[in-house]
Parts: C-alpha cells; sequence; structure tokens
C-alpha cells in the first residue's frame, strides 16, 4: 500500500489545508481521462499545492512584421513589467480571472483584456502598428510652384496629387519610403520617419521640359515648316505650331527652322521651364537665291523632302549637284547639264539636315535640306 497527495479539484477548490489522501494497491487501477496516472511524473499532473503561484508569460509581437517586441510595457496583477529582447516579460498569480494591458510607443494599446488561468501559461499578443494621416504637398525645387498630377507611392498605395500639389496617405509609424514620378521631372524616392499625424513637404527637379515654336508671317501661320531643334524634326501644322514635349534643361539647344520661300532662322534656347518660342518669319525676297546671287534664281524645292528633290536654275544650266551630311560626308555627287532636275534620294537615308550643293557656269548655291521619314509630309 502506498500514499500519495495529489492536488485535484471536486467540483470546488480545495484550500490550502485541505489534503485528500488516495490509497491504492497494484499497477494500473487509477486512470484520468483513460491515461494512466503516475503521480508526480506525468506532465499533465500539476505536482503542486494549492497555494502556490503559477508563472505566467506574455510573448508580443509585430502583427505587420512578424517579428518579437521589445521594450512593451505590460500590467498584470497589479505589476508592472517590460519584455526582453525576445519579445517577453512574466508575471506569478493564483489561478483566477485577471487584466492585462499592454502599450508601446506607436503601436495600438491593448487595453484591459481579460483572461482566465489555471496553471503555468504563455500568452502570445499581436499589436498593430498605428496607422498616421500624412499630407503631401509636392513642388518644384526651383521655382517653389505647386506641381499637380505627381504620383506618389508608397508600399502597395498609390495617390496622385491635385492641381494644389497635395495627396493624402496613410502610413504605420516608423520609417517609410515615398516614391514621386512626374512627366519631365526626376524621379525621387524620399526616406520619413513618421511618428504622428503630419504633413510632408516634397520638392521635385525639373530633368526636361516642353518647348512650343509658333510661327508667323505677320498675323498669318506658317505650316509645313521644318523645325529642328537638338536633332529632333518636326513639321508646323496649320496654326503655325511645332510642340516638343520634351527637351533637356540647363543646357543650350540650337534650332534652325526653314520653309520654302522664307529665310531661313537659326537660333538658340536655354530651358528652366515649359516654353513657348514665337517667331517671325520673312519671304525670301524676289530674284535673290540664298547664296546671295541676284539675277540668277535656283529653286530647291519640296523642302522638308522625303524621296526627291527637284532642283530649278532659270535660264542658266546646272552643271553639278552635291548632298552631303553636316559632317561633309559626300551622300551622292552627280554631274548634269540642266537647269531642272530631279534628285533621287537613296533609300535608307537617315532622317535629318543635310547641305545641298549645286554648280552653274556663273555660281554655286548651297542651301540646308530636312529630310524626313516616309508619310512625315
Amino acid at each position: 500500500v502506498a500514499l500519495y497527495q495529489l492536488n485535484l479539484k471536486l467540483g470546488q477548490d480545495l484550500e490550502n489545508s485541505d489534503t485528500l489522501i488516495i490509497s491504492y494497491s497494484g499497477n494500473g487501477i487509477l486512470s484520468m481521462e483513460d491515461e494512466l496516472l503516475n503521480p508526480f511524473q506525468d506532465e499533465r499532473v500539476s505536482n503542486k499545492l494549492p497555494g502556490d503561484p503559477l508563472k505566467i508569460t506574455f510573448y508580443t509581437r509585430s502583427s505587420s512584421e512578424d517579428s518579437s517586441l521589445e521594450g512593451c510595457r505590460i500590467w498584470f496583477n497589479g505589476e508592472e513589467g517590460l519584455t526582453d529582447a525576445d519579445g517577453r516579460a512574466s508575471f506569478l498569480a493564483q489561478p483566477g480571472e485577471y487584466l492585462v494591458g499592454i502599450e508601446k510607443e506607436h503601436l495600438e494599446p491593448v487595453i484591459d483584456m481579460a483572461l482566465t488561468v489555471y496553471s503555468d501559461t504563455l500568452f502570445t499578443l499581436s499589436l498593430d502598428s498605428i496607422n498616421y494621416e500624412i499630407g503631401l504637398l509636392v513642388t518644384d525645387m526651383e521655382t517653389g510652384e505647386a506641381l499637380p498630377g505627381v504620383t506618389v507611392s508608397s508600399g502597395d498605395q498609390e495617390v496622385g496629387t491635385g492641381s494644389d500639389g497635395m495627396a493624402g496617405i496613410s502610413l504605420h509609424a516608423g520609417d517609410a519610403s515615398l516614391g514621386l514620378d512626374y512627366f519631365n521631372y526626376q524621379s525621387e524616392l524620399s526616406l520619413v520617419e513618421i511618428a504622428s499625424d503630419t504633413l510632408l513637404k516634397l520638392q521635385m527637379h525639373r530633368s526636361h521640359a516642353g518647348v512650343k515654336f509658333r510661327l508667323r508671317y505677320g498675323e498669318q501661320p506658317i505650316n509645313k515648316a521644318s523645325v529642328v531643334l537638338n536633332g529632333e524634326t518636326l513639321v508646323s501644322n496649320q496654326l503655325g505650331q511645332a510642340v516638343f514635349p520634351s527637351m533637356p534643361v540647363a543646357i543650350s539647344l540650337d534650332y534652325v527652322i526653314q520653309r520654302e520661300d522664307y529665310e531661313t532662322i537659326e537660333g538658340s534656347v536655354e530651358l528652366t521651364a515649359d516654353n513657348t518660342i514665337v517667331l517671325q518669319m520673312e519671304k525670301t525676297p524676289t530674284g535673290v537665291n540664298p547664296s546671295g546671287a541676284r539675277g540668277k534664281v535656283i529653286k530647291v524645292y519640296p523642302n522638308p523632302a522625303y524621296d526627291r528633290i527637284f532642283i530649278e536654275s532659270g535660264e542658266e544650266t546646272i552643271a553639278e549637284v552635291e548632298l552631303m551630311d553636316l559632317s561633309g560626308r559626300s551622300i551622292l555627287q552627280q554631274r548634269i547639264v540642266s537647269n531642272a532636275y530631279t534628285i533621287e534620294l537613296p533609300s535608307g537615308l537617315v532622317p535629318g539636315i543635310y547641305i545641298l550643293k549645286a554648280r552653274t557656269a556663273s555660281t554655286s548655291f548651297s542651301e540646308r535640306i530636312v529630310i524626313g521619314p516616309e508619310g512625315s509630309w
């Protein structure tokens, strides 16, 4: 016969002074939920006498980052503690019902959460980051002007600025990255620290700008004029406009404007913002060719050209024509004896500006020719 002292619950709590004596002989006689009881050895049996405290451990983690949280302040059973580097804090308590509170800066607090303990227990608690409302103002770095239509992104969120350059976004506390994207501006990535509702002022640096040419002869718009800017070629429309939407800023850009029967205009522009250039074109005086020889007019058309160029010299016979690129490399050279001639351009010729030279018995002639792709005019 052996005597064992056990801590049991028989429908009501035992007092510290209560003792329950169970005696038996033989093996495997006593069971709990069909499992054999080996007193003081079976892990499912508490060997503590009534009144001994229980160990209650709290493990705190971030719900957004799936990591443990150090430094959380916990209130339990009238005591206060901080979680360690592993996100844990432990307390001693008797079996019963309790309220627990947890807080940490920039995290949603846990206030008076009820729990019941019967034995040594580990509670895992996930804390959510506080979402702060962030206002955004995006401006031009040089002018300070508000920028409408800027795309601002952070994680899976994306918003656009309004006409006042403002936008709003909701961000978790802590470090956040904000991406900025806007046409003709350098893309930006800003790292910011979020600790409260706030207004962030962000700036963008312009990298490109738009240029609009408006060509006039008096009040009349000039269409079908060749406009070459920084190596790109456009043809003016019926309103006399040629628009280059994106050109680099802070460098000098050369332009050349040509149209048959009008004097060529050359110039340069340095952009800091979108710009409109209004130019008055003047007609070529009758009887004067581009090289300045009076009375001996050499006429070249169309300009711009695509697959062929027509050249006429009036009464004087043309002896030779040559087409060169701007580096001086000869593209074609032909000897002729005629006062009207058609130059068939080589297939595959790269669109751009070329120099056409013509020679007669008494004079020479040169003119810039714009050659464009098929169907461009």
